[in-house]
C-alpha cells in the first residue's frame, strides 16, 4: 500500500485507514502534509508528490516580503531550487525609488518550475506556498502592506493572467507560456512577531480570499482554495494566535514540537507514565471554537526525524510506533484531519520498516 519511499510517521497515521491515495480529502482524517523546500540536500520534489501517503506538499519559504524586498518577495529554498542567475528587478516600494540592493528573488527558478509542473500533471497533490520560517527577511507593516502581498502573491503563483502578465507582473514558477503553476493555497509558517498586531497578515488572508472567490466565480470552477498555518504549540502563539483568531484558515497544523511543555513526545511520555500530559491538542481545539477559524481541521504536527530540528529537541521524533499510538488516541476527535511533517528531507533517514 506504501512505496519504499513512505514517511515513517506518515505510513503509522495512514495504518489506521483503509486507504491512502494522494487526495486530499477536506473531511476526512487521513490526510498528511510534508514540507518541502528548506532542507539542504534535499531529494527533487517528485521524489515526494509521486509518494501515495502524501497529500499536501507546502513549498518552503518565501522569506521576504515586498516592504524588505524592493517591492516583490524572496524565497528562502535550498540552492537546488533555483540556478544561480539574476534576480529581479523589483520596483521599489511604499513611494520609495528601486534599490537593487534589496531585490532577492531569482530570475531562473527552472528547477522547481519543472518538477511542479511534472507533479501537478501526473499527481494529485495539493501544493501551497509557504510564507515565513524561523529565518528570513520578512514584515508586514500594515492592512495596505497585506494586500500588496496578497494581490503579488496571487498574480505570481495563482492561476494564469494574461492581464497581470501583460502589465509586467512576474511569474517566477511558470514553465513556459503555456505550461504554467497554479499553487492551491498558501500557508502561513510566521515565526517573527509582527510589529502591526497582525493588521497585514489578516488582510492578507482576507485579500486572499476574495480572489479565490472572484476567480471562481469567474471561471464557475468552484475550486478549493486553502488557507493553512502552522503556529508553535504553546496557546497563545505569540506569532500567529490573533491572526488564526480573526481571520478563517481551512487548516492549523500546530509543531507540536521544540516546546516540551505542550510537545508530542510529552504525550507519550506522560501516557507511559500514567500520569497528565502536557500536550494539547484538546486545548486547541476548544480555543478554535468561537474564532473565524472555528471551522478548521486540526493536524497534528511532528518530526519527520530528528535530524528535524536541534539537537535539543532531537527527542521530539517519535517513531511509527508511538506516532499510530498517538494518532488512534486523537483520530476521533472532531476536528482531527490528520498530520503535518518537518520536513520531507528529515524524514528520508526515518523510513518504517
Amino acid at each position: 500500500m506504501f512505496s519504499t519511499r513512505s514517511l515513517a510517521a506518515a505510513t503509522a497515521a495512514f495504518a489506521l485507514f483503509t486507504s491512502s491515495t494522494a487526495d486530499y480529502n477536506p473531511s476526512g482524517k487521513g490526510n498528511t502534509a510534508v514540507y518541502w523546500g528548506a532542507g539542504a540536500s534535499q531529494e527533487v520534489l517528485s521524489a515526494y508528490c509521486y509518494d501515495k501517503s502524501i497529500d499536501i506538499i507546502p513549498v518552503a519559504f518565501v522569506n521576504a516580503f515586498p516592504p524588505q524586498a524592493n517591492g516583490l518577495i524572496g524565497v528562502g529554498m535550498a540552492s537546488n531550487t533555483v540556478n544561480g542567475s539574476p534576480k529581479y528587478a523589483g520596483p521599489g516600494y511604499a513611494g520609495n525609488p528601486p534599490n537593487p540592493a534589496n531585490d532577492e528573488l531569482w530570475t531562473d527558478c527552472s528547477p522547481i518550475a519543472n518538477a511542479l509542473y511534472d507533479c501537478q500533471q501526473n499527481t494529485k497533490t495539493k501544493f501551497l506556498l509557504s510564507l515565513g520560517g524561523a529565518v528570513g527577511n520578512y514584515n508586514l507593516n500594515n492592512a495596505s502592506d497585506g494586500v500588496y502581498l496578497a494581490n503579488l502573491l496571487w498574480g505570481a503563483f495563482g492561476p494564469w493572467n494574461a492581464t497581470w502578465v501583460a502589465n509586467g507582473g512576474i511569474r517566477p514558477f511558470d514553465v513556459s507560456k503555456t505550461e504554467t503553476i497554479e499553487f492551491d493555497g498558501f500557508d502561513f509558517d510566521i515565526e517573527i512577531t509582527p510589529t502591526d498586531s497582525v493588521a497585514g497578515y489578516t488582510a492578507a488572508i482576507t485579500q486572499l480570499r476574495t480572489l479565490f472567490a472572484e476567480h471562481n466565480a469567474a471561471t464557475g470552477c468552484n475550486k478549493e482554495y486553502l488557507i493553512t498555518g502552522a503556529p508553535q504549540c504553546p496557546i497563545p502563539d505569540a506569532n500567529m494566535s490573533d491572526m488564526i483568531a480573526q481571520v478563517a484558515f481551512d487548516i492549523v497544523w500546530p509543531q507540536f514540537y521544540n516546546n516540551p511543555g505542550c510537545s508530542a513526545r510529552n504525550w507519550v511520555t506522560h501516557t507511559e507514565a500514567g500520569t497528565t500530559p502536557g500536550f494539547n491538542f484538546d486545548k486547541w481545539e476548544s480555543t478554535l471554537a468561537g474564532t473565524a477559524s472555528s471551522g478548521a481541521q486540526l493536524y497534528i504536527g511532528l518530526l519527520g526525524g530528528p535530524q528535524g530540528t536541534s539537537a535539543t529537541y532531537s527527542t521530539d521524533y517519535l517513531n511509527p510506533t508511538e506516532v499510530k499510538n498517538l494518532i488512534s488516541a486523537y483520530a476521533g476527535q472532531q476536528s482531527f484531519g490528520g498530520v503535518m511533517i518537518w520536513d520531507a528531507v528529515s524524514s528520508d533517514g526515518s523510513v518504517a520498516p
